[in-house]
């Protein structure tokens, strides 16, 4: 049994042996920690309240194992929720784990059958799942809004109904989000409260297999009890990458792995010793050099000419994440992953302290966007913690700036809708704005755009903008740009 929340309550003893776990072991342990899906594929449990729900999940047992198991949840009084679980019979789980993790994108191969329920968009629909992305940004913009007002924080049976359409909000945008091809869907970055030390064990268990064959332990040690925002596919990349060259290339007969939290500069670090020596040495001192700047430069030669290096710190760059690798003895690296520590406990408690840290900058944000919903959305998110001005067109937005640069003031970041009416784009209006007030040229463009095909993405980029938002956005991805950025 398990609250709203998707705190565990009661366990049967059936369920204790078959998986392991004792109520004691899961005090203060969710649902989504010990089940799991595959990498891509829906995990419903993935938010802040429970619903009735009927879906596969891969079971994590007491030994670090997974078991295939189907798992009904059922509300059999108010904000209580009866799990019944049954296990998948004839599954077999194989990994091809010898390869690197960027050649088999799927390392767990299942029985389970995998969800595929998407919503496709024909190439001459692209302005159609435009005006649906722009309508539903409003939707989640104005929920997400809500969830922080007092009389709805007040009041459970409303704060539910709002839970409600956020919930279905969410796999309506992930069910857009699967019609995103795949070069843009790499861009993007999914924010989720996650367990480094669970996704350890996770990695741990798919590599356990290799590891046995390298005769290489895995000692995972530290703050176990850390949780981070950040994006777990990805993180989930890196931290894979390096744990297997760690098993193939460790001296020592075995893989160190340690969590340490650092309050202080609110910063997790993660150590993986030893790698061996496979990355050479002028990759290693470029990345130690570069891991002050505010991003990896994935496009120069020495990364360029090594794409599996280049992906990884691109990765890197779209969680906020930084790498460095020390050499302790000639034949031993030590990689050093350092993570954002926003919070420890909840998306709304790390909201609260980036909007702090925003606070003390004294902002100033100009939003160019000609749909006033979306327009006053990202306002909502904003007008907390810096000046905020709205402009509806490009030509709005260039008078604006030409009256204000006038008193010599400069906008500190600027978001930039792309699909601007005629006779503007963002990407045309950003050249413009240069063009006409070179010190813009300093200033932070973030593109903000409900068009998610790769010829768009691509135009972006093209068009140095310092970060691409596809909508619907969320507050916290927002949030965290803004405190990056400026």
């Amino acid at each position: 049994m398990a609250d709203i929340d998707g705190e565990i309550l009661l366990l049967n003893p059936v369920f204790e042996s078959v998986s392991g776990h004792t109520e004691d072991d899961l005090v203060e342990v969710h649902l989504r920690d010990i089940f799991l899906t595959m990498q891509d594929s829906p995990n419903p449990l993935s938010v802040e309240t429970l619903t009735e729900i009927k879906h596969d999940f891969l079971l994590l047992l007491s030994s670090n194992s997974l078991k295939p198991v189907s798992l009904e949840l059922q509300e059999i009084e108010g904000q209580k929720y009866l799990g019944v679980l049954k296990e998948i019979i004839e599954t077999k789980i194989t990994a091809d784990i010898a390869s690197p993790p960027r050649e088999q994108k799927m390392p767990v191969e299942s029985a389970v059958p995998a969800k595929t329920t998407k919503i496709i968009f024909a190439d001459e629909d692209n302005n159609l799942q435009h005006e649906v992305r722009t309508m539903l940004n409003g939707i989640l913009g104005y929920g997400s809004a809500l969830k922080f007002e007092k009389a709805i924080e007040e009041n459970s049976r409303y704060a539910n109904y709002l839970d409600g359409i956020l919930t279905n909000g969410q796999k309506l945008k992930a069910l857009f989000d699967k019609s995103i091809s795949p070069g843009s869907r790499n861009k993007r970055v999914t924010l989720s409260l996650l367990s480094p030390a669970l996704l350890l064990k996770k990695i741990v268990v798919l590599l356990g297999s290799f590891a046995k064959e390298q005769n290489a332990a895995i000692h995972v040690a530290g703050d176990e009890d850390v949780l981070i925002i950040s994006d777990e596919t990805r993180l989930q990349n890196i931290l894979h990458f390096f744990v297997h060259k760690a098993i193939l290339f460790t001296r020592s007969g075995e893989v160190r792995i340690n969590i340490n939290k650092d309050a202080a500069s609110k910063k997790l670090l993660i150590d993986i010793d030893n790698i061996g020596m496979d990355i050479p040495n002028p990759i290693i001192q470029e990345i130690n050099r570069e891991k002050v700047l505010p991003e990896y430069n994935t496009d120069i030669q020495i990364f360029s000419n090594n794409p599996e290096i280049s992906e990884i710190l691109s990765d890197f760059n779209l969680i906020d994440a930084k790498l460095e690798i020390n050499i302790t003895k000639p034949s031993e690296q030590i990689a050093s992953i350092l993570l954002p520590l926003n919070s420890e406990n909840t998306p709304a408690e790390t909201l609260t302290a980036i909007e702090s840290e925003i606070k003390l900058k004294n902002a100033s944000i100009l939003i160019v966007e000609d749909n006033k919903i979306n327009a006053r959305v990202l306002s909502l998110f904003l007008e907390k913690v810096a000046e905020v001005s709205i402009a509806y067109s490009g030509n709005e937005a260039i008078n604006l700036i030409e009256n204000t640069s006038s008193s010599g003031k400069v906008f500190s970041l600027i978001f930039m809708d792309i699909g601007l009416p005629e006779p503007w784009d963002g990407i045309m209006l950003k050249n413009e704005i240069e063009k006409r007030w070179p010190q813009y040229k300093m200033v932070p463009f973030v593109a903000q755009t409900a068009f998610a095909q790769d010829s768009w993405t691509e135009r972006i980029l093209q068009g140095d903008f310092r970060k691409c938002l596809i909508k619907p956005l969320d507050r916290i991805e927002v949030m965290q740009t803004v405190n990056k950025l400026i």
